[in-house]
């Protein structure tokens, strides 16, 4: 696991260390706004990487990733639409499809998670959120989140998935850059001790 100081940078280290001059695969409905006008285009863009839309915006199938799928192909990238929704005529590509694809090319999953459930709740407006320990069981290879909204902690995100990318991710020069201050991760080791504790520190 790693700490940076936003999910936005989350995603752009992950994107500097594995797709440089690469290629990236994305749904077109997933092109979201991360926060603070944070866009993935732009992201992608500043992480000197190409996008490569596929799909529509409200229906992607699995058979737009694999024709674009080619050699210059670094990671498939997946965003999950934590602050919106989209109703009617619609489909996105699950994250089980995606992982089956992924194995059979060799390609790595980026999911970008946003608000960052660690696990899950009972409550109404939770029960259809996914989590990052149901998302790195089912194999994601790196999953991105924030520590400052559904976890309740300090601005931070967080990289979490297979140990070999991370360690990967470690020697990334960019990562210096980008890490958090120890007040941020003290904040962050108290917000994750009530969090576990199933309390809720706005009620204290």
């Amino acid at each position: 696991m790693l700490i940076v100081n936003n999910n936005a940078a989350a995603v752009m280290l992950v994107l500097r260390a594995f797709a440089k001059g690469k290629e990236v695969i994305v749904s077109r409905g997933e092109l979201v706004e991360i926060g603070g006008s944070f866009r993935i285009p732009e992201i992608m863009a500043s992480s000197d990487c190409k996008m490569v839309e596929v799909g529509a915006t409200n229906k992607t199938n699995i058979e737009d990733y694999k024709k674009a799928i080619n050699d210059n192909t670094s990671i498939l990238f997946k965003a999950h639409k934590s602050n919106f929704i989209i109703k009617g005529f619609t489909k996105e590509v699950e994250i089980e499809e995606l992982l089956t694809l992924g194995k059979q090319h060799q390609i790595p999953i980026l999911y970008d998670l946003g608000s960052g459930l660690l696990r899950s709740f009972n409550h109404p407006i939770l029960k259809d959120e996914p989590t990052v320990k149901d998302t790195i069981e089912k194999g994601i290879d790196l999953v991105c989140f924030s520590c400052d909204k559904l976890l309740g902690g300090p601005q931070a995100g967080i990289i979490a998935g297979k140990k070999e990318l991370i360690a990967q991710l470690k020697k990334e020069p960019l990562l210096r850059a980008l890490r958090v201050c120890k007040t941020t991760l003290a904040l962050l080791e108290t917000a994750c001790t009530y969090y576990f504790k199933n309390e809720i520190l706005i009620e204290k």
